[in-house]
């Protein structure tokens, strides 16, 4: 995996297998400390989402990374790539088993992108500061 260099102030780090995928959750929880409860619920859920898909749909590990940048917190879940999918955030019909977790974790959260390469994919979850939000 792709090690970038982070700009601002680490929250945490997690590298995690389909086996401890759970430790997502918790691991989230901690870098979210003191953020308001139901906006903490929203992160932890998006974030474990995005770690889910990353071990289905990729070799079965993944790593988290968590960062404040000053303006907004944000999770990074890579995962390196096994197969030719590329992630969707389109939104799942009624009789679709499946597909939910990059819809779901993008209403959940304020900004999500993925960036796929031919080894990789990263998913970057933001969440803004209340002072940095851009005006709607």
């Amino acid at each position: 995996m792709v090690r970038r260099r982070l700009h601002g102030r680490e929250l945490g780090r997690l590298e995690f297998t389909a086996d401890h995928v759970s430790h997502v959750r918790a691991a989230v929880r901690r870098m979210v400390a003191g953020l308001e409860s139901e906006r903490a619920d929203d992160v932890v859920l998006a974030v474990h989402e995005v770690a889910v898909n990353s071990v289905v749909h990729g070799v079965g590990a993944g790593r988290l990374r968590g960062w404040d940048d000053g303006q907004q917190l944000v999770f990074e879940v890579e995962n390196r790539r096994d197969r030719n999918t590329t992630p969707t955030m389109r939104a799942p019909t009624s009789d679709q088993p499946s597909g939910r977790g990059l819809w779901l974790a993008r209403h959940l959260v304020d900004d999500l992108s993925v960036d796929v390469t031919p080894d990789s994919a990263v998913v970057r979850l933001r969440l803004f500061h209340a002072e940095a939000a851009p005006a709607s």
